[in-house]
């Protein structure tokens, strides 16, 4: 990798703009999707046995503290879904809102986190999309991204 790369990668790295920093590290090419498919392929899902376990609790107020926490800088997803999109609608103009907001995706945390999160929804909750980088030896690296 040239100079002129690593020099723009840290820049950008500093300013917190990741997304660019993947385009330049990918911009060699991006491995075939049989080659991603092939290092990785899809595993079939597991049975779990049902435990007579209490199940976590969460709150609003603990919900919007880890909503908080999340950095400035934070990365997105390829849908463009940042943390700090969250963090505006629960301030400014849309505060109104926040409370009925925040109350809402406190009860679908408590669902999942009571088992009782449909299964077919399973796959997009819990998944990360991959992005295929080539390597230097022609080989891939697989990047994972998930959503906020």
């Amino acid at each position: 990798m040239s100079e002129l790369k690593l020099l723009q990668c840290r820049r950008k790295i500093c300013d917190g703009n990741y997304k660019v920093v993947v385009r330049v590290l990918s911009s060699s090419g991006v491995a075939p999707l049989v080659a991603l498919q092939y290092k990785h392929p899809v595993a079939s899902s597991p049975s779990l046995p049902t435990l007579p376990v209490d199940h976590l609790v969460s709150s609003s107020l603990l919900f919007l503290d880890m909503i908080r926490s999340f950095s400035r800088g934070t990365s997105c997803e390829r849908d463009g879904f940042r943390a700090q999109h969250l963090m505006d609608y629960l301030g400014g103009s849309a505060v109104a809102i926040s409370d009925e907001l925040i109350a809402s995706i406190t009860r679908v945390v408590n669902i999942f986190l009571e088992g009782r999160c449909p299964h077919p929804l399973g796959v997009y909750i819990s998944s990360a999309m991959l992005t295929p980088l080539v390597k230097q030896g022609r080989g891939i690296r697989p990047i994972s991204v998930g959503t906020v």
